[in-house]
């Protein structure tokens, strides 16, 4: 679909579902498609995009992120727990693209310890951290001025590893200059 990844169609389904909440399956293809539109695709699609948002939706329900299930004779898809959570990722990164309009000075630290024999949990929510935009202080402590709290706690719950994670809300950071400039804020006034 004119170099359109399926990474984006997904998280376009994934959207219009969980804008709708219970959608017919009649449905999503007409509203992804002009959700597609909206992004700039759309104007010279292959005549085949509604049986390709098909089988992406039937992917999705494959991996656990939509459920199907009919009302009389209509089919209807719904986000499962995963698919929210998939969500709610989905709205976290798309907020953390522009620095924060008035930001109130409050820093988002991530202090985490978990085990080694959990290396590729661990190893998967340092990337997740990366992608929603902390930074490392050290190696296991992130900071952001993003308030994801929310998202912190979807992370923990999909990974089962909350115990072993701490979330802290700070006004100072010491040297937080660098983190200012990092992240596009303003300069404390002299």
């Amino acid at each position: 679909m004119e170099n359109l990844d399926k990474g984006k169609i997904r998280d376009i389904v994934i959207a219009v579902v969980g804008i709708a909440g219970i959608i017919t399956v009649a449905a999503v293809a007409p509203n992804a498609l002009q959700a597609l539109a909206l992004f700039g695709f759309g104007k010279k699609q292959p005549r085949h995009r509604k049986y390709y948002i098909s089988k992406v939706i039937a992917h999705l329900i494959k991996k656990g992120l939509l459920s199907k299930s009919t009302q009389g004779d209509i089919p209807i898809i719904r986000l499962t727990e995963t698919g929210k959570v998939m969500l709610a990722r989905y709205r976290a990164r798309e907020k953390i693209l522009k620095p924060p309009q008035n930001w109130d000075g409050t820093w988002h630290i991530i202090i985490y310890d978990v085990r080694e024999w959990r290396r590729k949990d661990r190893d998967r929510f340092r990337i997740e951290l990366n992608y929603f935009g902390f930074v490392p202080i050290q190696r296991s402590v992130w900071v952001s001025p993003h308030d994801h709290e929310d998202l912190i706690t979807l992370i923990k719950a999909d990974y089962k590893i909350g115990k072993d994670i701490l979330y802290i809300k700070a006004n100072y950071i010491e040297n937080e200059a660098k983190f200012r400039h990092q992240f596009g804020l303003p300069s404390l006034p002299k």
